[in-house]
């Protein structure tokens, strides 16, 4: 089978990740990778190879600390259309069978369209949790962005989430689903609904 395994390019937990799943999906299929910046030169680094890709966004922090506006204003800036282009060049270039992707949403959309069945790797859902502490224009772009999250959770096919079973679940504080998005996963869907 012929997957294309996107993961976003900001922090490396996606790339760790990507990494030992990609590797050992590649022992049986046909796996190809698609990331951006540091992320994508780290997965080179490890002896496998990637499309360069457009960001997403662009977090961006001071002092090991997250600046949500900063992060917004750098994430408008940078945007593009012809960033979605690129991503459906490199879908229609590779012709996946699957594609899988580690908190990259652009190509769910793609996927969608093309009807190729698409996986999304998670460990949080909870986004608006991130502008809620912040004045009233910043919350209402969370807001937003949490109907755009939800909207592309409840169109993909599976919901992986990394993480150990309950009672040693990590992010379960970081995962709400909508009655869409359960049953998603394989076996039993623990969360909070929303």
């Amino acid at each position: 089978m012929k997957i294309l395994y996107y993961f976003c390019g900001e922090g490396l937990g996606h790339t760790t990740r990507t990494i030992a799943a990609g590797t050992q999906l590649a022992k049986y299929h046909d796996v190809t990778f698609a990331s951006y910046g540091y992320a994508k030169e780290f997965l080179e680094k490890c002896g496998l190879e990637a499309f360069e890709v457009p960001s997403e966004i662009k977090l961006v922090g001071k002092a090991g600390a997250l600046d949500i506006k900063d992060s917004i204003l750098t994430t408008v800036k940078r945007s593009s259309p012809t960033s979605f282009l690129r991503h459906v060049s490199i879908i229609d270039k590779f012709r996946p069978e699957l594609i899988i992707s580690d908190s990259f949403y652009f190509p769910s959309l793609i996927a969608k369209t093309k009807h190729i069945p698409f996986w999304m790797v998670l460990n949080q859902t909870n986004v608006e949790k991130f502008f809620s502490e912040h004045e009233e224009s910043v919350r209402w772009i969370g807001n937003a962005v949490k109907k755009l999250n939800n909207s592309a959770l409840s169109g993909v096919d599976k919901l992986l989430i990394p993480d150990f079973a309950p009672p040693y679940t990590i992010s379960s504080h970081n995962l709400v689903f909508t009655p869409k998005m359960i049953g998603k996963g394989g076996g039993k869907t623990r969360c909070s609904p929303q």
